[in-house]
């Protein structure tokens, strides 16, 4: 008799769910978390929240806006910050990167980011989601 070899153990998809059981309840984290991805969520087709082993990325057809790692970090996107023609140019970037400052978001090389449970104030977290809706708009043209 032939020993059968160990089953592999299951893995989970990541999902919304995932993500949010993942986050500790630091000071609203899953709060802000569920406020972000369900505003994401609201935005489909014209945005797409896409699960990995290790956050959920906010992006468009035009590319990634931001994403929330399971570790509980907000973090923009490199992509956003590329400029596009005249719209979005250099000094269009500069005032988004000093408006993300102005909310929380400090940039460490050329990508902002802040601690999750910063955006349990809806009044931030709504700030945010309007700085992101400007720079969809610019990234889906």
């Amino acid at each position: 008799m032939t020993a059968r070899p160990a089953p592999l153990p299951v893995t989970l998809k990541p999902d919304k769910w995932t993500l949010m059981t993942s986050i500790r309840n630091v000071d609203g984290a899953r709060r802000a978390t569920e406020g972000l991805l369900d505003w994401a969520e609201s935005k489909h087709p014209r945005l797409d929240v896409r699960y990995t082993q290790s956050a959920a990325i906010i992006e468009t057809l035009g590319g990634r806006l931001f994403r929330i790692s399971y570790e509980g970090e907000v973090r923009v996107s490199s992509h956003t910050l590329t400029p596009r023609g005249d719209s979005w140019d250099g000094g269009r970037i500069k005032r988004f990167v000093q408006d993300l400052d102005e909310i929380g978001l400090k940039s460490e090389g050329n990508r902002p980011r802040a601690p999750l449970e910063s955006f349990a104030d809806e009044r931030k977290r709504e700030k945010f989601l309007a700085l992101m809706e400007q720079a969809s708009e610019t990234l889906t043209g």
